[in-house]
């Protein structure tokens, strides 16, 4: 069976939504990775964020840091090339037959660090079994 024209789809996208809601098997959408881990110049990054919902896609806006890229299932990876700190906003989308339902969006700081530079405090940045991957 063909799906039904996009307006079609469009007029019943709210009350699906209600649907949803009242049936609570929707959530209202909800980034839960609070913040970025810091990465250092010339060492692999990566870092998936996570949501509260399923099926939507992930954006970001700001400037990446260079050798970095960020994907729509919510990923930051790659090696950065210089050091600084990023301002970045992150948005998951809540995505129903195409149509965005709802979204949500999160400022994050990302602070990239020279090669053997260490943060105040701290003797060592410190990756997981020495990958550099991060899950949250």
């Amino acid at each position: 069976m063909p799906k039904p024209p996009l307006l079609m789809r469009r007029a019943y996208a709210p009350a699906f939504v209600l649907l949803c809601f009242m049936l609570g098997s929707c959530c209202p959408p909800t980034i839960l990775t609070d913040s970025l881990p810091p990465g250092r110049v010339g060492q692999p990054y990566r870092v998936a964020l996570e949501a509260e919902c399923w099926g939507g896609h992930w954006w970001v806006s700001g400037e990446l840091p260079p050798g970095l890229s960020f994907n729509s299932n919510g990923v930051f990876s790659g090696t950065p090339r210089f050091s600084g700190l990023y301002f970045l906003n992150v948005t998951w989308e809540d995505v129903f037959e195409g149509d965005v339902i709802s979204s949500v969006t999160r400022a994050f700081d990302l602070l990239i660090l020279e090669e053997g530079e260490t943060l105040t405090g701290e003797s060592e940045l410190e990756f997981p079994n020495g990958s550099g991957d991060f899950v949250f």
